[in-house]
């Protein structure tokens, strides 16, 4: 394991150049919760939660800046999720500084939010943020929360991404006991989790966790548990595509490491490696590391020929990618090359320039190629520059070990600190269940003292059971007193309404029957009283009456149906105009008897949304009292004033319009005058929302004004 590479974050695993896609419509779902929760499923696809989908950094920050965007101020707990996201997408990408924003965002929104897994996850990917710019301290604070969340929390999803954090975090200090702990205890936890769960996160995780404890082992020189922990992981290395470029490249590694090289395996997963689909543009670093182990490990055995080879691709690929680190890599690969084939200046050239990088980032590197520097100034025969070199070579390697020294003891100090701790959470956990027991004893003798009054309190007890019961049937007696109470109001109702059902009748049926039976009488009596002129003119009026006759009745029926609970009008949009020209031409006989003009200037765009049936009976029974009541020669007059229309005609009935108000209010009537028919037309409009009343709108005149809600 000659070249650490640390897995920047969970689940950040896609290459970085992924085709961004148009993100779905969201805004048109109006609901707010449903709309940002679709989002929110929709974000999390793009990170991985969904095998088939894939993983799309570039649109999981897209999507997640417009949830953002979206989410209401005191939405602490999406906007969190959103930020997170965002997080991860930038980080993966390499923007550390928008990437630190959205984290620390994530963080601040979490608390109120008081969602466990979010404020061990944001926390949890923040300490790798403030590690890679330097800020230690503030990794420090981050780490030592999390100590907290984890002693507290019980969480499990959250508590795995805590135990990450941590492992994470001393990772990073070399602390690698420790970090091996955290890892393994969180991928316990995770284990569970991917038997319980669909969501591909968890494969995700759980293959991440086994390659970031593969790191470990490999720092540690414990080569065979690397091993074991990468097929542990490799498992699921295709739950993302990138895992499987990480994962074949740390096969690569692994297998030409000499404690345990077998160069076929290598070789195998190299092929592997070399068949995956390559980005559209850049270079991932697998490809280059890949050929760099290789070419050392033929390096280091002698076979320069293949060596070369695999420098060369190493070469090129580094060279494409313009990545600083990835272009040093090589040098330090061609420095170790021509220093085993004798280019002993070209040597000495390359490692130099290695080594001013590998004292930041790879002590180990930087010893190698001091040492090799000064074996390549001693095979040149210049002893000065060699002496120096080994003189320093020395220095490092002292300074080197005490550092991996005091990083052993405090990695020592921080295992024993943490079974400290453990401890005495257990003894806390011990004397909980001592006070526990404690207080079970102390209520078993409460128990034994209650008991005695409790024994006093049976008779009590069977006292009041007895007034209960006498209570509740006195209770289900009154309300079976109102029951009966109700149902005698309803009788009365009913008998009220047959009552006036029997008056109409007697009112509206006996004038047409009577009319219709003397016509028929006398033409039975006297067949010759009538020529062909006075025959076919009767002939007519007995039609027309019989008509009338026959709406007469349906309007009884409709009315009496309407009187039943639970009739319902049908409501449909209504030309009132169309539907009173119809009422009047059943009229037209009696009008032209009392040469009665009648004028009906109702507009023809006039609509209301009511029921038909109803409507024309209301404006038969008070155009037929409009007929009946006007003087001879008179004009009836229907128009449309305010939304409301009027009935005009001049009366010759004796009546006010006061007078036809109030007798509308009256709950009984007689079977005389307006009575009936207006207390059909009153009960009728009434159950359609239109309000019956009558004015004086100008003297002698009597105005029926139905006050309609406004057409549609």
């Amino acid at each position: 394991m000659r070249y650490i590479f640390i897995l920047l974050l969970l689940c950040q695993l896609q290459p970085l150049f992924a085709q961004q896609s148009a993100i779905p419509d969201f805004d048109r779902i109006k609901d707010y919760t449903v709309r940002m929760d679709s989002l929110k499923a929709y974000c999390n696809i793009q990170i991985g939660s969904d095998a088939a989908k894939g993983v799309d950094f570039p649109q999981a920050i897209a999507c997640s800046r417009k949830g953002i965007a979206m989410a209401r101020k005191d939405d602490y707990l999406r906007r969190a999720h959103f930020a997170l996201v965002a997080g991860i997408g930038y980080y993966s990408l390499a923007s550390f500084d928008s990437a630190l924003i959205f984290m620390k965002l994530s963080v601040k929104e979490s608390v109120p939010a008081r969602n466990s897994l979010l404020i061990a996850w944001s926390r949890s990917n923040l300490i790798p943020l403030y590690m890679q710019s330097q800020q230690a301290a503030a990794a420090d604070s981050i780490a030592d929360e999390l100590k907290v969340f984890a002693d507290t929390s019980r969480e499990q999803t959250a508590l795995a991404k805590c135990y990450y954090g941590l492992a994470t975090y001393y990772y990073l200090k070399s602390y690698y006991a420790t970090a091996q702990s955290y890892y393994l205890r969180s991928l316990e936890i995770i284990r569970r989790l991917m038997d319980t769960s669909a969501d591909n996160r968890h494969r995700m995780d759980y293959a991440v966790q086994n390659y970031m404890l593969y790191k470990v082992y490999a720092n540690t020189e414990l080569y065979d548990k690397a091993l074991q922990a990468l097929k542990e992981g490799g498992n699921y290395l295709h739950s993302a595509a990138s895992l499987t470029l990480r994962y074949y490249s740390a096969y690569v590694d692994v297998y030409t490491t000499t404690p345990i090289a077998n160069i076929d395996s290598a070789l195998h997963y190299y092929h592997l490696l070399e068949e995956l689909p390559r980005p559209g543009k850049g270079i991932n670093s697998e490809y280059v590391i890949s050929n760099i182990a290789l070419g050392q490990f033929y390096t280091k055995k002698g076979d320069f020929t293949q060596a070369q080879v695999y420098i060369d691709k190493a070469t090129a690929l580094a060279d494409a990618s313009k990545a600083p680190f990835l272009i040093h890599q090589v040098q330090n690969i061609k420095g170790i090359y021509k220093y085993h084939t004798g280019a002993y200046d070209e040597a000495i050239v390359l490692l130099e320039q290695a080594m001013a990088i590998n004292k930041n980032v790879h002590k180990g590197n930087y010893l190698e190629d001091l040492y090799l520097i000064a074996q390549s100034y001693k095979a040149k025969g210049n002893l000065r520059k060699a002496m120096d070199y080994y003189d320093l070579y020395d220095r490092e390697k002292d300074t080197f070990t005490k550092a991996n020294m005091n990083r052993y003891f405090a990695d020592l100090d921080v295992q024993y600190r943490s079974r400290e701790k453990e401890k005495q959470i257990s003894s806390l956990s011990s004397e909980n269940q001592l006070r526990a027991l404690e207080l079970a004893n102390a209520s078993r003798l409460r128990l034994l003292l209650i008991a005695g009054l409790v024994a006093l309190g049976i008779i009590s007890l069977l006292l009041f059971r007895i007034y209960r019961n006498k209570e509740k049937l006195n209770k289900i007696l009154n309300e079976r007193n109102r029951e009966l109470d109700q149902l005698n109001v309803r009788l009365a109702l009913a008998n009220e309404s047959k009552a006036r059902l029997f008056g109409i009748f007697s009112h509206d049926l006996r004038s047409p029957v009577s009319k219709i039976a003397q016509f028929l009488r006398l033409q039975k009596e006297n067949p010759d009283l009538f020529n062909d002129n006075a025959r076919s003119e009767y002939h007519e009026k007995f039609t027309q009456t019989t008509a009338n006759l026959l709406n007469t009745m349906e309007d009884l029926l409709l009315w009496s149906k309407s009187q039943m609970e639970n009739f319902t009008p049908e409501y449909h949009a209504v030309a009132i105009k169309e539907l009173a020209e119809r009422e009047l031409g059943l009229l037209r006989g009696q009008a032209e008897e009392k040469s009665l003009h009648i004028d009906n200037q109702i507009p023809e765009s006039f609509f209301s949304v009511t029921d038909e049936n109803f409507v024309s009976i209301i404006l038969r029974n008070l155009l037929q009292n409009a007929v009946r009541y006007s003087r001879e020669a008179g004009t009836i007059t229907l128009n449309v004033q305010d939304n409301e229309v009027w009935i005009s005609n001049p009366s010759t009935s004796g009546m006010s319009a006061a007078a036809l108000n109030e007798l509308l209010q009256r709950e009984s009537v007689s079977s005389s005058n307006y009575g009936l028919g207006l207390q059909i037309a009153h009960d009728l409009a009434g159950r359609i929302g239109i309000r019956l009343s009558f004015t004086e709108a100008q003297p002698g005149y009597i105005t029926a004004k139905l006050a309609w809600e406004r057409p549609s």
